[in-house]
């Protein structure tokens, strides 16, 4: 189980549980966001570079990757970053939500 806080949201973190012999599309949207979540969590300071970087890097399908950061492309505060990262990745109806 992966335990990830969310930063400037104070007391907030969300739980991801992965079963490696399930291999459906919640199952590989749940390797999306588990490789976010781990690389995120590895980095000391958190930026919308930083982000980006976790994404790009993420095991999650090239067309939400490229998705992501055309939506982020303009957007500077962290609060607005997490905010389109929750309705893009995590929201129903998100961009890559299946």
């Amino acid at each position: 189980m992966l335990n990830l806080p969310l930063p400037q949201n104070k007391g907030m973190s969300f739980s991801i549980l992965v079963d490696r012999e399930v291999d459906d599309e919640i199952a590989q949207w749940s390797d999306c966001l588990s490789s976010i979540g781990l690389c995120v969590e590895k980095n000391t300071e958190f930026s919308k570079e930083v982000l980006l970087d976790c994404v790009g890097k993420s095991l999650c399908p090239q067309r939400c990757k490229e998705g992501f950061e055309q939506r982020v492309m303009k957007v500077n505060s962290t609060e607005d970053l997490w905010q389109n990262f929750d309705e893009y990745f995590v929201a129903e109806g998100g961009g890559c939500v299946p």
